[in-house]
């Protein structure tokens, strides 16, 4: 059923016909919401922290798409973290009217030469963990369509590091 419907999120973005619900809201919320809810069935000797400013970082967003979006990234986290810390930050940003979010794990890490595999359909780098091979490729094509840009940090050697950016208003 997963597959399926990921399968249907895919072709409604393909095909513009996604609906995106923009609202006013807090992203140091949405960030702690998501490692909350990510701290259910941990690998033992796992932790998820969080970097987040003391004070509201108000934008505009949909909220259940970004929601998806840590879903995603911290499912890969704690598939591949067998023990260390998974952080989910809110860092600065150069660029004026945009927020970096990232979600940084200690675990196994990604190959810099497969940075751009990681978010095609359908590709996995390890096949023996269990997943379709979707997630990255909607969480990416969720960021762009948000107006944002999502990468691997390939300078992050102690395990996996993805970055966001996010607009703080939509156009």
């Amino acid at each position: 059923l997963n597959l399926v419907n990921d399968i249907l999120q895919i072709s409604k973005m393909d095909a513009k016909s996604l609906v995106f619900n923009i609202v006013d809201t807090d992203m140091v919320e949405i960030c702690r919401t998501a490692a909350e809810s990510a701290r259910t069935s941990l690998n033992p000797g796992v932790s998820i922290e969080t970097k987040l400013p003391a004070h509201p970082v108000p934008v505009q967003t949909d909220i259940l798409r970004l929601q998806q979006v840590f879903n995603n990234l911290l499912s890969n986290a704690k598939k591949f973290t067998d023990h260390g810390t998974i952080t989910v930050a809110i860092e600065f940003s150069p660029v004026p009217d945009e927020i970096r979010i990232s979600v940084t794990d200690t675990g196994c890490g990604i190959p810099a030469d497969k940075a751009d595999y990681v978010f095609q359909r359908f590709k996995q780098i390890d096949s023996f963990k269990q997943g379709t091979g979707l997630g990255l490729s909607i969480t990416r094509s969720i960021i762009e369509n948000l107006g944002g840009r999502i990468w691997l940090d390939t300078d992050y050697h102690n395990g996996a590091r993805f970055v966001f950016t996010h607009p703080t208003r939509q156009s």
